[in-house]
Order: C-alpha cells, then structure tokens, then sequence
C-alpha cells in the first residue's frame, strides 16, 4: 500500500481531526494539518509536477527540504 492511499483511507476516517502537528522552535508558531488538508495538499503538488514538468505516478523525485511542516505536504 502506498503513502496517498494510507493518506486517503485516513482523511475519510478522521476528516477535519489533526495528523500533523508542526511547532516552529524559532518563532513558537504551531501548525496542525488534518488529514484531509494533507492529502488536498499533496495533491495540489502532484497536479503541479505532472502540469509544469511532466512527471507521472511512479517518476523518482529528489527532495531537498528545510524542516517545516510543508515537507509532509512533499512527501504524501
């Protein structure tokens, strides 16, 4: 099973409850996403990548990410 189906299978157990929770160390900023944001997210990126470059399910992608909460929205 991979990553987006886990991810859907979640948003339509928990809806609008948090998955993710991200404390900013340096301003004390708190971001919680649920699982459903994630997932409308992660999907607004993969249109985006296949749209602009042409990438298709299952192209390799490297990421070079800072640690913030949108790393989970690239990795979903």
């Amino acid at each position: 099973m991979d990553v987006w189906t886990v991810l859907q299978q979640r948003a339509r157990r928990s809806g609008g409850a948090p998955l993710v929770t991200y404390l900013d160390a340096a301003t004390g900023e708190r971001t919680e996403l649920s699982a459903t944001s994630l997932a409308n997210a992660a999907a607004k990126i993969a249109n985006a990548l296949r749209d602009e470059y042409g990438l298709e399910p299952g192209d390799t992608v490297a990421l070079d990410l800072p640690l913030h909460w949108q790393r989970s929205t690239w990795c979903a």
